[in-house]
This record gives C-alpha cells, structure tokens and sequence, in this order.
C-alpha cells in the first residue's frame, strides 16, 4: 500500500557473504553462529523506511519535473555537510534546494524546476546497524573493527545480523570479533518480571541494600548465557562468598602495616610452604585469564572463591598464624609470609577488578602508600610472574606441598573424632606418627625439614618412622587419646596416628616440646623475647 526503501540482501550476493563471513567470528556460546547463518538464511530484503514525521531522514530527493527519484555521492555529500554543520534537523527546517548543490539538475531529464524532499524517516535498526561505522570509525580512542557485540538471543534478528549485513555490503569485512549473547532474567519461579505480576527485582534496591558489587557478583557467579533467576534467596549464598573474600583481603591488609617494597623477598628465599603459595598463585591466575578470555565468569568466580576461601583462608592463612604472631618483627621468616601476602593482595585485587570493581578500589586505596605503584588499581597492569624461573624444584615443590595437604586433610578428620571425644581442640595439640611402606618413593619423606612439616601439618610433633617402629611409638600414648588412618598419596599408602601430644606447651606459641618444663618459652620464643627486650 506503501513505497518502501529496501536493502536488497541478495544484491551484489549480500546474503552469502555475509553467511560465509560468520566462519570468521567467534561466538559465545559456540551455538550463535548457527542461529545467525539460520536468520540470514531466512531474511527477506530489509525495509529501512519508516513513514514517521520525526527521525533521521533518508537522503533521497524527487525531480518535480520526472517524479524520479534521486540518491547519488554527490547529493549525499551535500546533505552530509549541512548535517555536520546544523545537525539532522537542517533536513526539516531547509528546502530541498538549499540542501542539494548549488544549480543543481536532475541526472534522469536535467531539468532544473524544482525538487521535494523524501518524507520517510530511516528505520531505528539501520541507524543501530551503522553505528559501528559512525562511531569507532570517529571516535579516536577507539578502533574498528568492534572486539565484541554483547546482547540478548532476540538480536540474532536485529542489531547483530543488521550490523553484519551494513559492514558486509560496505567493507565486505564482519563489524566485530565477538559475539556474546546473554540469557533473560526471571524471578525465582522463571517467570518474565512485569510490574503487573509485582515480581520485578529493581536493581536499585539492590544496591541500596547491598551494594553494587554483590549484584555484579551475582552475575558473575551464575552461566549468565543461559536465562538467570534472581531473588533475594539468590543473593544470600553470594553476599557471604563476598563476606569471605572480603575478610581475606583485610585480614592481608593488617598484616602489612610495617612492610615495604625493601622488604619483599626474592622467591628463592621465600620459605618452602611461601613458594608453594607463589607457584600456586601464578597457576590460578593464568586460569583465571582463560577463563576471562572465554567470558566464563561464573568459572572465574569459582576458582577466585575456592583460592581465597580453601587454599588462602582455611590453608595458609591459618597455618601462618603461628610464624606471623610469634616471630621476630623484621625476620626472614615474617618478610616470606608477608611478601606472599603483598603479592597476593596486588595480584587478587587487579584479577576481581572487573567483577568487585569498588571491593578491588577500596582495598587498593587501603594499600599502605609505600606499596602502591598506582594511583587507583584500574591502572595497574594484568599481574605477571617473570621472577619465577620455570625450573624441576619448581614441580617437587607444588608436588610436596599437595602431597602434605592431602595427609592435612586426613588429620581434620582425626581432629574432629578426637574434639568428639573431648581430648583435644586444636591440633597444635597433638602429634603425628606415621609411615610409608616405600617412603623413598615420595618426595614428602625425602630430606624433609622437621619443622616445615609441622607448620604445614599444624601439630606440635612429627614422628616418620619405619613399620618395625610404629607400634612401639604408638604404646607410648593413651589408647583412649589416639585416632588411626591411612590414605593413599602418589599411590602409596601412608599409614598415621593423630595422638594427644604428651610434651609441655610454649605458654607463647602454644607449641608442645619434650625438652620444655611446663609453662617455659620454647627456645625460638625465648630468642624472640630476648631480641625484643634489648631492643
């Protein structure tokens, strides 16, 4: 009933290449490309006009003398010049001579009596279509073509396949890398949020209540690819997640009050449980930056949770406490934690930044002045580690610590028998007697550090022995104080016994010794205190 402008999309095989051209795209998920080949499979020709009084006109011009229609480089750059000067509107507010070129004749029947101007206005989707060409083209801290298109599943069918079919038609090239393409999101029973139905979840309230990090925290932690459900049952796990990473990242914080860059040790110095904590970083966040790469978020998140949570918190931090609280101020044995401590904290803020962007500021701020490099940790770069020299010790050392943390985990389970029982609370409180069938075959039991071994493990006492001597060492303690295990660690069988320790506690560091009279310092204590007092 109406003239219409079209884009022809069989024209000049508009269509096939365009479908030839989702080869060189990535998409995420993979499914996207088929969906799009399908929609451009399925186009018909693409109507671009719209009879609306208000928009952004179509540049076309009528001859009053042949009715032909006239869209030509030249009448285009005509227009282009008032629209840079006076904006779109100069095309309602002209007449059709004042925006064509001086003298201007009709190319069909060179007549020269007059011109109107088309009515119809263009169609939002084209404008939406050419928006990377009018913007990263101009824009000067930008570049085209885009790194990635981010939108919902319905703009297969819009912006996504009319940005395509633009870019194609004029640059034969695709608009983008990326495409990324987001699920909806429902409430707790998977329904469309509508006001009507009272069920919408406002975003403000949210933040009002939480904070914008727990939202994007939400988001990170869910496939947001497929569609999401959302409500304040939803947020409850993710605000204490966020609690934990939180209190982690203070509890690095007030451990750095008296350190600074001249005291960071080089990692070879490090002791061997702070290499450990290195070698691991580094391997998280590498997973991390894959993981990013791909936009697996909720993975990230995964990964970032169970580091600061298991292997931080509940791991390395708890064992630490001990060498934090009870040794010398400036000793090696202090600089080593708090070195993993400074590192840690950097490299973990800059790697949430994208999710916890004001957590990652707000900590960066709290940083002590003499160990930032930055002003804000948005410019701080993807933390690297060149220090560390891929080396076989390297491997011996993620192998030896995992190996203790297996048995470590082992001993929890004592604990809690022996807690049951209540023999004991803690197992600095206990000793550990254990053997190997073939101890030479793990490096656990290979030129080990005694005291190492007990800070790892967390208990007073360490008794590797061999099977002729289990028993005996094992009758020397109360049958009703003892719990027995075993577990296999690189495929050998570790046979052990959690016992109530039978030595003196350091009325200090609370670690029991047999050479200890009851209530004395234990001999590293004792030297802490005299090199306190002479100060």
């Amino acid at each position: 009933a109406t003239e219409q402008w079209f884009v022809g999309v069989d024209h000049q095989d508009l269509r096939k290449k365009s479908i030839a051209a989702c080869k060189k795209i990535q998409w995420f998920p993979g499914w996207g490309e088929g969906r799009m080949r399908a929609s451009l499979e399925q186009r018909p020709d693409w109507c671009i006009s719209r009879q609306r009084v208000w928009g952004v006109p179509l540049p076309v011009f009528y001859c009053l003398s042949c009715e032909k229609a006239i869209v030509s480089k030249e009448t285009v750059e005509s227009v282009k010049r008032h629209f840079l000067k006076e904006g779109a509107d100069s095309w309602f507010s002209k007449s059709a001579e004042e925006l064509l070129p001086s003298g201007y004749s009709c190319p069909f029947c060179q007549s020269q009596k007059g011109f109107r101007k088309e009515n119809d206005i263009f169609d939002v989707w084209f404008e939406s279509g050419v928006s990377h060409l009018a913007v990263l083209e101009h824009h000067p801290s930008l570049s085209w073509p885009s790194h990635l298109y981010l939108e919902g599943p319905d703009q297969y069918r819009g912006w996504f396949q009319v940005s395509l079919l633009s870019s194609m038609a004029v640059k034969e090239v695709p608009p983008y890398h990326q495409v990324l393409t987001h699920g909806w999101t429902l409430d707790l029973e998977g329904k469309a949020m509508h006001k009507s139905l009272g069920n919408v979840i406002d975003p403000m309230d949210v933040l009002k209540e939480h904070g914008a990090d727990i939202l994007r925290l939400f988001f990170a932690s869910v496939e947001f690819k497929n569609d999401v459900r959302i409500g304040k049952e939803a947020l409850t796990p993710v605000i204490e997640s966020y609690r934990k990473i939180r209190n982690t990242f203070r509890y690095f914080l007030a451990n750095l009050y008296d350190f600074d860059k001249n005291d960071i040790l080089s990692f070879e110095n490090l002791n061997l449980i702070d290499k450990w904590s290195i070698l691991n970083l580094e391997k998280i966040i590498n997973k991390i930056k894959n993981n990013y790469d791909k936009y697996e978020f909720q993975l990230v998140y995964s990964i970032l949770n169970k580091f600061i949570v298991n292997d931080m918190s509940n791991f390395y931090i708890d064992i630490l406490k001990d060498r934090l609280y009870t040794s010398v101020p400036n000793s090696k044995d202090r600089r080593s934690a708090q070195t993993v401590f400074y590192t840690t904290l950097i490299s973990l803020a800059s790697v949430i930044y994208p999710i916890l962007s004001f957590t990652a500021e707000e900590i960066y701020q709290s940083i002590p002045e003499k160990l930032k490099n930055e002003k804000s940790i948005a410019l701080l770069d993807w933390p690297v580690f060149p220090y560390i020299k891929e080396t076989k010790i390297n491997n011996m050392i993620i192998n030896y610590v995992d190996n203790i943390i297996e048995i470590r985990k082992t001993l929890k389970k004592l604990l809690e028998n022996l807690k049951n029982k209540n023999i004991v609370k803690k197992l600095i409180e206990t000793d550990l007697i254990l053997f190997v069938e073939n101890p030479s075959n793990l490096f656990i039991f290979d030129n080990y550090n005694k005291n190492e071994l007990e800070e790892i493990l967390s208990v007073s006492n360490i008794f590797i022995t061999k099977k002729e001597e289990f028993q005996n060492i094992i009758n020397n303690y109360n049958k009703n104080e003892i719990e027995y295990s075993s577990l296999t660690v690189n495929n050998e069988k570790v046979y052990l016994v959690l016992a109530k320790t039978k030595a003196n506690a350091c009325s200090r560091c609370f670690k029991s010794f047999y050479n200890l009279e009851s209530s004395d310092l234990c001999q590293k204590c004792a030297n802490v205190i005299n090199k306190l007092v002479s100060k």
